[in-house]
């Protein structure tokens, strides 16, 4: 009789919140990832669980656990509560490898996973500036170099990610991948969405799907908007996403009584079908690591009007366009009435398969780190 071969487990850190970019990112991994030698284990700081989140990973994958760590903070950090709760979580776990998607948050995860001796203890950077205020980027720096001390190997989602984060040291790029058959273009729920919202043939809809949070520059989006509702009514521009400022953002709507052009969905479960209702998409970020929202929406045949402060790696077709932030809103407003519908959404689906950008040829790039870093470790 044949003895079964025990499953690896695999620990992967997402940090503080799940809704966003990674949070995104390690929904789609978890729900494909494959089931029969893999078991991933999901932890994050939280004051309290993501229901949703956690739902719609084990609705995919049910040989997913996750665990519940005591809100990251200064406090809990010095009093030692962190510490501890990592180090139960160690105690009561057999870990093959460690996966970390924060590079601030990692290190307490690397020196406890060390002392297990996991000797895989991967990073894997999604952005390629710091976020938040100068005092908190100072703090970041700091755990950071605590972070590397601990680390074997570098996983980056795009160049300029790996150059910010990783500077000479040796890193690995896996580009961002994402289910293609889900953001397919479908004609049918685009014609149900635009009745739905009471939209006809002559609406233009500007999309964008990020949470509200100064790096996503909505103020932008909304100047924008303002400026192409002065010539025209036809514009209505949606916004997907929730977070700090997004009631500081629905006032200033308010305010310049443009409620019938801008709508705020909040969080949505749903977006691969909202894609169907847009014309348009936009990303004028201030930065971004390898955003999904870009594969999604080219995947939707989209075409896509992004910032040029966002690297040119996301120019997987020929819809994605790159312009200006750093001046006035009119080369948006010249590019938006100058694009024209795509005819041909249902085929970029296909398109974005044939670059490699899907997520079942992403987990086997990732598989194939796994088993290298497995290997090493057996020798």
């Amino acid at each position: 009789m044949q003895t079964k071969e025990p499953k690896i487990h695999i620990l992967y850190l997402c940090g503080i919140a799940v809704h966003g970019g990674v949070g995104s990112y390690l929904t789609s991994v978890a729900q494909h990832f494959p089931q029969d030698k893999y078991v991933l284990h999901i932890t994050y700081y939280t004051a309290q669980r993501f229901e949703e989140f956690e739902a719609a990973i084990l609705a995919r994958n049910h040989h997913v656990v996750f665990h519940h760590l005591p809100a990251f903070s200064i406090k809990n950090l010095l009093t030692g509560k962190l510490w501890q709760a990592t180090k139960k979580l160690y105690q009561q776990y057999h870990f093959d490898l460690v996966h970390a998607h924060n590079p601030y948050l990692s290190f307490i995860h690397f020196y406890f996973a060390k002392q297990h001796n996991i000797q895989g203890r991967i990073l894997h950077s999604h952005s390629s500036q710091p976020s938040g205020s100068k005092i908190k980027a100072q703090i970041n720096r700091l755990f950071y170099q605590l972070t590397k001390l601990f680390v074997t190997d570098r996983i980056a989602c795009s160049r300029v990610a790996g150059e910010f984060l990783f500077k000479n040291s040796p890193y690995q790029i896996i580009y961002n991948a994402i289910a293609c058959d889900r953001f397919a273009f479908n004609p049918q729920q685009r014609q149900q969405l635009r009745e739905q919202f009471q939209l006809d043939e002559n609406t233009i809809v500007l999309g964008h799907v990020g949470n509200f949070e100064p790096v996503k520059n909505h103020q932008f989006l909304l100047q924008l908007l303002e400026k192409l509702a002065q010539q025209s009514q036809s514009y209505k521009l949606f916004l997907i996403g929730v977070g700090p400022l997004q009631a500081e953002y629905q006032q200033w709507v308010a305010e310049h009584q443009l409620q019938n052009q801008v709508i705020f969905l909040g969080y949505r479960k749903d977006v691969p079908q909202l894609l169907n209702l847009f014309d348009i998409f936009l990303l004028p970020s201030l930065f971004e690591g390898f955003p999904l929202s870009t594969l999604e929406s080219q995947c939707n045949g989209l075409p896509t009007l992004v910032s040029n402060t966002v690297t040119d790696e996301v120019a997987i077709t020929d819809l994605v366009n790159f312009h200006p932030i750093n001046q006035t809103v009119e080369p948006w407003v010249s590019a938006i009435q100058q694009t024209i519908r795509n005819a041909q959404r249902e085929s970029y689906a296909d398109k974005m398969r044939e670059q490699g950008f899907s997520i079942d040829q992403h987990i086997q790039q990732l598989i194939d780190c796994y088993q290298q870093v497995l290997q090493r470790q057996k020798q």
